[in-house]
This record gives structure tokens, C-alpha cells and sequence, in this order.
């Protein structure tokens, strides 16, 4: 499959249908909405997309929120912290860490105007790199915020 599942997912909203998993069972409302090679694709990755679905769940259960559905989360930690779980594209492994970022700056020009400078990143620990699952990067990372007292 060359799409990924959030890109699939997206397709299928944007033709007004929607899908989600209850009960461990993949339901599509609005099917006769999508064209007939977009539904033969949904069949297809039937089972993709309700494991994929899930993991978005366990994911919001232990507070991160999604980046890009399916493939990247962060939890904020602190106002500068954040820990990122992120699916590398080439291999489909999955990398976790802490990024700490500096302090937001705001200069004032001349004229008045307020602007923010970049912040940068200036720490980053790696919690867990090339994990085979989602499952396991999101218990390293648990096991790390866990040992931060971050619950």
C-alpha cells in the first residue's frame, strides 16, 4: 500500500463519509458517498486501519495528542518539554523522546510591531529508538514520564 492510513482516513472524510472502530469492528457511515476504488481500498486495509485506530486510542489514553493521526503523538510535559512519538516513514519503526525547547523571545521593532522569535531546541533525550511497535515506544515513554513523575 503506497497511501498511509491517515492519508486514507483523510480521503474518506473528505468525501463526507467517515469511519471508526467500535467494538473492534471497522464502521463506515456514509459509504455510498466514495467512489467504488476508494471503498475496495478501505476493504483492503480493513484490518490496518482498526489497528491503527486503536493505537490512536491508546495513545489519547495516556495523554498524548496526535500530530499527524496514526503516526505522530506528543505529550506536553512542561511549557518547554515535550515528549514525541513519531513512526519513521522508511521503516515503519517507531522512535520516542524528550525535546526541551528555550524560552520564547519577543522583540519589539521600531514601528511597534511584536513578533516571537523561533524557539529552538536545545536538549534531546532519546527515550527509545527503531521500536518495532507503537505499543512498545508508548511503554518506554510511560516507563520515562513515569520516572519524570509525569503521570
Amino acid at each position: 500500500m503506497t497511501q498511509t492510513i491517515s492519508g486514507l482516513v483523510a480521503e474518506v472524510e473528505s468525501f463526507g463519509a467517515s469511519l471508526e472502530v467500535e467494538s473492534g469492528q471497522l464502521k463506515l457511515t456514509k459509504s455510498k458517498l466514495l467512489p467504488a476504488s476508494l471503498l475496495d481500498n478501505v476493504r483492503l486495509n480493513k484490518v490496518e486501519i482498526v489497528e491503527a485506530f486503536l493505537l490512536d486510542r491508546h495513545a489519547r489514553a495516556a495523554g498524548f495528542s496526535p500530530l499527524i493521526l496514526f503516526e505522530a503523538y506528543e505529550r506536553r510535559i512542561s511549557q518547554n518539554a515535550h515528549v514525541f512519538i513519531i513512526k519513521n516513514d522508511e521503516s515503519s519503526f517507531w522512535n520516542a523522546w524528550r525535546e526541551t525547547f528555550g524560552q520564547i523571545h519577543y522583540v519589539i521593532a521600531e514601528d511597534g510591531d511584536v513578533s516571537m522569535s523561533v524557539r529552538k531546541s536545545n536538549y534531546v533525550k532519546v527515550i527509545t529508538e527503531n521500536a518495532a511497535t507503537f505499543e512498545f515506544a508508548l511503554f518506554e515513554a510511560g516507563k520515562y514520564l513515569k520516572y519524570l513523575k509525569v503521570e
